[in-house]
């Protein structure tokens, strides 16, 4: 096997493993707020757990073929986002989804390169959302 049709198994397993991971921590919750916050803390989580294979990820990206494949992640994230958005009544769901999956991203690459959970950077994102969104408080949401 070519180390570009590794790359792709590695990543098409990769992306896998975090869309159940998502789906399993956002299974029977009702769209809203508290499900839109469990699916992002599942996503940092699965990555944060995979961090090995998310670098390798990352670090292949000097090639076009990788670049295309993190664009598909990225595209993925924010359809999901945007879906969760509107489920929450977000009128500009489509239009927010990008800003929110770059800002998951960002706390994503932070926390591998740490090797640490960021807890301060991952309440700056959920700031973020509600600020944008006019969401009632998603920590209160995930407390209720």
């Amino acid at each position: 096997m070519s180390d570009t049709a590794r790359l792709r198994e590695d990543f098409q397993t990769e992306l896998r493993g975090l869309l159940d991971a998502m789906a399993r921590a956002t299974s029977g919750l009702a769209p809203g707020p508290r499900r839109l916050l469990v699916g992002v803390e599942a996503f940092w989580e699965a990555c944060y757990r995979r961090r090995d294979a998310a670098e390798r990820i990352l670090q292949s990206a000097r090639s076009l073929d990788s670049e295309q494949d993190l664009a598909r992640r990225a595209l993925i994230l924010e359809r999901l986002l945007a879906s969760e958005l509107r489920a929450c009544g977000v009128v500009a769901a489509e239009t927010l989804a990008p800003d929110l999956a770059a800002e998951i991203a960002a706390v994503t690459r932070a926390e591998c390169f740490a090797a640490q959970r960021l807890p301060a950077l991952r309440r700056r994102l959920i700031g973020f959302v509600e600020s944008r969104t006019g969401l009632p408080s998603l920590w209160t949401a995930v407390a209720a």
